[in-house]
């Protein structure tokens, strides 16, 4: 362990004062987005298009104004902070002043920069990895003096820490501490990792100088700061900074045993590493297959199995397990999969009917066990959405959703051997493959088609209680960044465009929608999928009032599943602005008094001009609750500051 940094002189300055800029501009999350292709991949912060290297100059500033690295609370903002640097890596390096710590990312080796350098430094806040730090164009300036820090020694990491890394969305920078434990190195992907034994979740050193040499299989003792936690999108893992890494084992090379062991029973891969183990296959997609020793199942990633494997094949695949979608799999890239001659006796596990708490369950788990990833049944009628990557190509999923619930079930890599028909009733058999950000992942077994797609239903809002196809006729009663809300006089419905508005939509505007609804919030809507119409005539729809809101309705709204269309409906209240920081984006609050409720505004319109500390009359639609990250949802329609 690096000996700690005791600094013993006065530290100057007293006043604590932050520097404010403009809020950020409210964003909320969309419906369904497309799973990636991927593993553990190490990420780097967005270039800004800023220069690598930051501004330096030698020199004693006046103490007019100290910061505290504590006070940095929000990105988008410009904070003066002081500290001394405890950590170095290939992009830049960790200050700290003994109560908090930042990142200075410079996109650049800090070899202008030594360990226990006192550092002023000066710019904008990013987040990365759930994570704040300042910004490669960050003002950095040397001082001569000498700070009164003390340095807290490393805390000893748990498995508990770990789980509540896993669980989070956003930290604070008192939550970048030093670390300490031992690990047995490993790779994921192109990366090491250094596991905590007894957790599952991964751990990667991130921009790992060359200082540090790490050997697979060998045993570490480890300290490192904690820099955040990458989501399932970028590979599920705690992002450290090392400090230190001392060898206590030496390596070996990865074991594999040829012959059947209950050692290698898939029910034992509770943590990220090395394993052989063996099974059937009792799925195939288009982009690998599923394989159960008729208790624990595991998904290996391979192009190739449809080609070269069939249904009730035994197998055996030895290699690295990662995970993906919170769930454990093989990758072809790390691993390997070889047909045994022998007959293995597996029968697998007859399927589980799916319920509305079970697959609404999913949505509130970041991991899931071998044991969870089991196969189900059950009836749905098909759906589909389409999603354009930020490289502008565009991919359908076909969707399967259980009654009832907010959870949407997306069919991943279909083979060419089902034929789906949008709208038409199925028996859906499938295996569970995790769950991302908005939908769960399921590998298709069987589809029985038991009923033909029928045309759309016309029908008021106010009927609709079931995911199906239909038409409604309404007028248009708000307008978000992203969609509409259409009010029928019986009751209203969102209509998720996922871009922006065209003006043909006004308010006020007749319009008809025509598709298949889904769920979203609790609420049925309809998406960018389904067929919208300008009607050119007066429907003759009188759109009720604003109700007032109320405490208590708030709270009804918090870890309710699912609501009547006659519950989305405009409501009007008076609310002091707040803000709050999740995925490294800020949002808004609008709160109500006496309410336990988050309050967001969804997909705000640039017209709406919000400020935190600021009073507000609202005028909103509520659009639903989302359980997984705990806050309603409204569509605002006016907004005026209160005398």
């Amino acid at each position: 362990m690096k000996a700690k940094q005791l600094l013993s002189l006065l530290l100057v300055g007293s006043a604590l004062a932050l520097a404010s800029c403009d809020p950020a501009t409210t964003t909320s999350s969309s419906p369904s987005e497309s799973p990636s292709d991927t593993g553990n991949s190490q990420t780097s912060p967005v270039d800004t298009g800023s220069s690598s290297s930051s501004s330096e100059e030698q020199s004693t500033p006046e103490p007019s104004v100290d910061y505290s690295i504590s006070q940095i609370v929000a990105k988008d903002q410009t904070y003066t902070v002081r500290g001394v640097v405890d950590a170095k890596t290939t992009k830049g390096f960790v200050i700290t002043d003994g109560t908090a710590s930042v990142y200075v990312y410079l996109n650049a080796e800090p070899s202008a920069y030594s360990i226990g350098d006192y550092l002023e430094v000066t710019g904008k806040t990013g987040a990365f990895d759930g994570m704040f730090q300042f910004t490669a164009e960050a003002k950095i300036a040397k001082l001569s003096e000498t700070p009164s820090y003390t340095i807290p020694e490393p805390k000893t990491l748990t498995a508990a820490d770990l789980d509540k890394w896993s669980k989070a969305t956003s930290f604070a920078v008192t939550d970048m501490k030093e670390y300490k434990w031992q690990a047995t190195a490993g790779k994921a992907g192109d990366f090491f990792t250094l596991n905590l034994a007894g957790s599952e979740v991964t751990v990667e050193p991130s921009y790992k100088p060359n200082e540090f040499s790490i050997e697979e299989g060998a045993t570490y003792d480890v300290t490192a700061y904690f820099a955040g936690y990458a989501g399932a999108e970028f590979g599920d893992y705690a992002a450290v900074y090392l400090t230190s890494l001392t060898k206590t084992g030496e390596g070996g090379d990865t074991p594999v045993d040829p012959e059947p062991s209950d050692d290698y029973a898939i029910g034992q891969i509770n943590s990220t590493g090395d394993y052989t183990i063996r099974g059937v296959i009792d799925a195939i997609t288009s982009q690998g297959g599923i394989i159960t020793d008729g208790t624990d199942s595991i998904y290996y990633h391979d192009r190739d199995i449809a080609t070269n494997f069939s249904i009730g094949d035994y197998v055996e695949a030895s290699g690295t397990v990662s995970t993906y979608n919170g769930a454990f799999q093989f990758d072809y890239e790390n691993a390997s999969i070889q047909a045994l001659a022998d007959n293995s006796g597996i029968i697998p596990a007859a399927p589980t009917p799916l319920t509305k708490d079970i697959a609404d369950s999913w949505a509130t788990k970041s991991t899931f066990g071998t044991d969870e990833i089991k196969e189900y049944t059950w009836t749905a009628i098909a759906g589909e959405t389409t999603v354009t990557s930020s490289k502008g190509q565009t991919t359908t999923y076909y969707l399967f959703p259980v009654d009832g619930s907010n959870t949407t079930i997306e069919a991943i890599g279909p083979t060419s051997d089902f034929s789906i028909e949008v709208g038409a009733t199925y028996t859906v058999t499938a295996y569970f493959g995790g769950f991302y950000k908005t939908y769960a992942s399921i590998y298709l077994t069987s589809l029985t088609k038991t009923g033909d797609a029928t045309g759309p239903v016309e029908t008021k809002i106010a009927n609709i209680t079931k995911v199906g196809n239909y038409t409604v006729k309404g007028v248009i009663d708000a307008i978000t960044t992203k969609g509409f809300v259409v009010n029928d006089g019986t009751a209203a419905i969102y209509y998720h465009h996922n871009a922006t508005v065209p003006s043909t939509y006004q308010i006020g505007t007749a319009v008809q929608l025509s598709g298949m609804v889904s769920s979203y919030h609790g609420f049925y809507q309809f998406t960018k999928d389904d067929e919208v119409t300008v009607l050119n005539e007066d429907l003759g729809i009188t759109v009720p009032g604003a109700t007032v809101l109320t405490a208590e309705i708030a709270d009804s709204w918090i870890d309710k599943e699912s609501f009547a269309m006659t519950e989305l409906k405009k409501y009007t209240w008076t609310s002091t602005a707040g803000s709050i920081s999740a995925d490294g984006k800020s949002f808004f609050t609008l709160k109500i008094d006496g309410s336990d409720a988050l309050i967001e505004p969804s997909y705000t319109p640039s017209s709406f001009s919000i400020t935190s500390g600021k009073t507000y009359n609202v005028t909103a639609y509520f659009g639903g609750y989302s359980t997984s990250s705990d806050y309603a949802a409204v569509y605002l329609t006016n907004l005026v500051a209160a005398d």
